[in-house]
Parts: C-alpha cells; structure tokens; sequence
C-alpha cells in the first residue's frame, strides 16, 4: 500500500494516461482538511480519506466581498444583455420600416427600433436585468 498524503492532487490515469486530477484537500466554512490517497491492490484501487481532525485543518482567507450597488448592478445586466438589445433593435427597424412605408418610413423605423430594443433587451436579460433596473430607477441601494 503507498499513501500519497504528501500531494496537493492525484491523477487519474487510463492506459498509462493522466485523464484527470482529483484534489487532495477540502474546505469546510473557512478551513481546509486533508484527504489521505491510498493505492492498493496492485495499484488498481484508489482509496480517499477525508481527514476530519480540527488540529490537522489549515485556516484559508476568505475570498472578498465586493459591494455591489444597484446602479454597477444594473450596468452589468445591461452589458450582457446588449446583443440581444440590438437584434431587437434591428429586427423592430425592419418591420417598422415595412410598417412605415404607408405612414411615413423615418417615423416607422424611429418606433420600431425603440421597442424592439426594449423587447430584445427584456427577453435577453430576462428576470435578473429587470430586477437590476427596477432597484436602479427606485433607488434601492
């Protein structure tokens, strides 16, 4: 039997070729604890042993918390939404413009841009973004 508690992480070979990795660590709230690797059986078994003992736990530094404002918020669901905003947009100038040809074109195309940017940001961004812009133009912080 060897014992590979000495390694961050052990690979996981098929035919003599690594296919991957398995940690050899895990973290509970912000501790993280060993796992013992042991390979027996004429190396055809892997067996892993969460280590549970709080002495053998190292202290891990939480990640940062950033602050994140209604208004950074709803920047960033705006950016992801942005493409299918302009689809919309596009697609909404087009029939505005086969709409307009009988009222008036610049006016068709002005409309249908308009809402079909709006429809193609809303059905893009979905939920998330139109949360985002509901606490940006309330003022929620």
């Amino acid at each position: 039997m060897r014992h590979l508690a000495s390694i961050a992480a052990i690979p996981l070979c098929l035919f003599h070729t690594a296919i991957g990795t398995v940690a050899l660590t895990y973290r509970v709230a912000d501790k993280q604890f060993p796992i013992t690797a042991a390979i027996v059986d004429n190396g055809r078994k892997l067996t892993l042993t969460p280590d549970t003992n709080p002495l053998h736990a190292t202290q891990i530094s939480q990640l940062p918390v950033r602050d994140i404002n209604s208004q950074q918020q709803f920047m960033d669901e705006l950016n992801k939404a942005s493409f299918g905003g302009m689809v919309g947009a596009g697609v909404g100038a087009g029939i505005g413009l086969l709409v307009g040809c009988v009222v008036g074109c610049i006016p068709g195309v002005l409309i249908g841009a308009a809402a079909g940017g709006v429809i193609g940001l809303a059905n893009t961004g979905g939920q998330p973004m139109l949360q985002a812009a509901f606490d940006y133009f309330t003022g929620q912080p």
